[in-house]
């Protein structure tokens, strides 16, 4: 932790903490099957834990207790692929085809398919079958959704340089260069692609967010958005007015920067 400056109330430590996480684009087509509607609601990449999770909600009008769905998969999803403990209760069928049965307790329920490793999505059968109070099937409703590719695109954002940023102390009104910059990597199989940040705050209980989120100014550097390994550097500067300083409180500060690449 650095020294207090000579000017009181002016934060000990201010650095910056860098995290990397992707967004597939998508957007959310449902399919209507007899009173139901099914939708692939989101799809996301966890690179901490190497797992994408997709998100499925199915609304009927009709009782459920008397119907299940089937999400059609393809030969690349088996059980050495399926993160089994978090995904929703299934079995495995063959009929209507091959793929993941969820039974049903709700009018609108979520169903959650974690898949190890990096997923897109790409279209795949799915059945909304009914049956009696015997358990025999009267309706077998069959469409296409959203659902694990064995083939597809593929991107990923990571952080090979700065993670960890340090500003020097903030000793009086002026323009603050970090003492560091960050260096991001983006692979991606496709051209198109974009970045975008949000930022997280630990700072004293008595520090305003609004000052110390408004003061830094977040720049990345020229970069091509082609298909490939591209290198973006992103550099950071804290403006801080006379004024700013009555929110900015003797302490330490940490501010996290959550960047993420999607598609288009």
């Amino acid at each position: 932790m650095r020294k207090r400056a000579t000017q009181a109330g002016v934060p000990q430590l201010l650095a910056i903490v860098c995290v990397a996480v992707v967004l597939m684009s998508l957007v959310a087509h449902g399919v209507t099957l007899g009173n139901g509607k099914i939708t692939l609601q989101s799809q996301k990449y966890y690179r901490r834990w190497d797992l994408t999770r997709l998100v499925y909600r199915i609304k009927d009008s009709s009782a459920p207790w008397d119907s299940w769905w089937v999400l059609g998969v393809g030969d690349c999803v088996n059980d050495d692929v399926l993160e089994t403990f978090a995904t929703s209760e299934f079995t495995w069928v063959d009929e209507p085809f091959r793929g993941l049965r969820f039974e049903r307790s709700k009018k609108n329920e979520k169903f959650y398919v974690w898949l190890i490793g990096q997923w897109d999505v790409a279209e795949t059968d799915v059945a909304l079958v009914v049956s009696d109070r015997q358990g025999v099937t009267t309706e077998t409703y069959l469409g296409t959704v959203d659902g694990p590719a064995c083939e597809g695109g593929s991107i990923a954002v990571e952080t090979i340089g700065g993670g960890s940023v340090q500003f020097p102390t903030l000793d009086g009104p002026g323009a603050y260069e970090a003492e560091s910059r960050t260096i991001l990597r983006v692979t991606s199989s496709s051209a198109g692609w974009g970045l975008s940040h949000s930022i997280g705050l630990s700072i004293p209980s008595s520090a305003s967010e609004s000052v110390v989120a408004g003061s830094l100014i977040v720049s990345y550097d020229a970069y091509d958005t082609s298909a490939g390994v591209t290198d973006v550097g992103v550099s950071y500067t804290m403006e801080i007015s006379e004024d700013d300083f009555a929110g900015l409180p003797e302490g330490a500060y940490v501010i996290e920067i959550t960047y993420t690449a999607s598609t288009d």
